[in-house]
């Protein structure tokens, strides 16, 4: 979904340069400085502009939606409550992302209702600005796709029979696909309804299908996953000069253009490493991950897992040796769920080296 933070720092590229932290006195300044923090990712210091700004105009829907959402995204949770809240209160019926947000900080039914309330301002933004020929309308739809996606997840997790929401996902994700054919999103939700159902074999197809949409096998990964690549592999020679050009135009271009979140990604291959026996995709969704970001433990465990699943023992224990080193240095502590988790894949990965260990001398 569209999150407040990131329009504001689209906004924020249009004013110039960063700002000084001096106290402005004027709330629109005030205001301006945090859009300019957040486009030099000063998560603190915009924080603080966003803090005055809200302070000077309490009423100023504009300032106070802007803080909500970053406290949001980076706390303390129960600020961002009071904030969202109060800005639930300047503006009820405008202005979807509060919603959302609260949807995301609230537990319970007060979560759910929260994020269909959400669902329901951003239908008619939506249809507003298509209605009107809206540049904006696309970026709307792509939010409301994500956010029909969330609340058919919230529904699962929050219901005790997943019977008792079936049909409810179904038609929250059938929404979502009608609304944008091209979204892996409302596809890898369903995997996720079908695989809660226990029919593992119906969510994987699924899962591949929605994959379809963005992933396209490594090199490295052999002749399995060229259905996904743009090549036909007929006119290799033909085409490789117009290869090369794309590839120079392309140079210097984000990598994760067009890719679904880190976030989605990271629970595409937790779905891979639960329904496919194979473990290649996964290794390499993963394998991207880390490369875009290694500084995520999680991603790097579950990189040692989809090895350590793949019967690959070298490479789970390289991958988990990094891992450990990674928490080391982000000074995770002891009792953390990442920490138990790279103890308990380390023990069962030194059982299954010394089984091997085992099998190998008997032969």
């Amino acid at each position: 979904g569209i999150l407040l933070v990131e329009m504001t720092k689209k906004k924020a590229k249009k004013t110039g340069k960063s700002q000084s932290a001096d106290r402005p006195k004027n709330a629109q300044k005030a205001y301006e400085q945090g859009l300019m923090a957040l486009e030099f990712d000063d998560y603190d210091l915009a924080r603080n502009y966003l803090k005055r700004a809200a302070q000077l105009e309490p009423n100023n829907v504009v300032y106070v939606d802007a803080l909500g959402a970053l406290l949001a995204e980076i706390g303390p949770p129960k600020e961002a409550l009071l904030a969202l809240r109060h800005a639930v209160n300047l503006s009820p019926d405008v202005g979807f992302e509060k919603y959302l947000y609260l949807g995301q900080i609230l537990e319970g039914k007060d979560a759910l209702e929260a994020t269909h309330k959400g669902i329901q301002v951003l239908q008619k933004t939506f249809e507003s600005a298509q209605a009107q020929g809206m540049p904006e309308a696309e970026e709307l739809r792509g939010a409301l796709v994500g956010a029909l996606c969330s609340f058919a997840e919230q529904l699962l997790n929050e219901a005790e029979e997943v019977d008792a929401v079936t049909a409810q996902v179904e038609q929250l994700l059938s929404q979502a696909a009608a609304l944008d054919p091209t979204s892996p999103e409302p596809g890898q939700a369903l995997a996720s309804l079908r695989n809660e159902q226990g029919r593992s074999a119906e969510a994987l197809a699924i899962l591949k299908e929605s994959m379809k949409l963005w992933f396209k096998v490594s090199p490295e990964a052999g002749e399995e996953g060229k259905e996904g690549d743009k090549a036909t592999g007929d006119n290799d020679n033909e085409d490789e000069d117009e290869g090369d050009a794309a590839m120079d135009e392309d140079e210097g271009e984000d990598p994760t253009n067009g890719l679904p979140s880190y976030e989605f990604r990271i629970e595409c291959a937790k779905l891979l490493l639960d329904l496919d026996e194979s473990t290649t995709a996964a290794i390499d969704v993963l394998e991207g991950l880390v490369e875009e970001d290694d500084s995520n433990p999680d991603a790097w465990h579950l990189l040692a897992l989809a090895f350590y699943g793949g019967r690959q023992y070298v490479e789970a224990s390289d991958v988990l040796a990094k891992g450990k080193a990674l928490i080391a240095k982000l000074g995770v502590p002891s009792d953390a769920e990442v920490v138990t988790l790279f103890e308990e894949l380390e023990h069962a990965l030194a059982e299954a080296q010394q089984k091997e260990g085992q099998c190998g001398e008997g032969m």
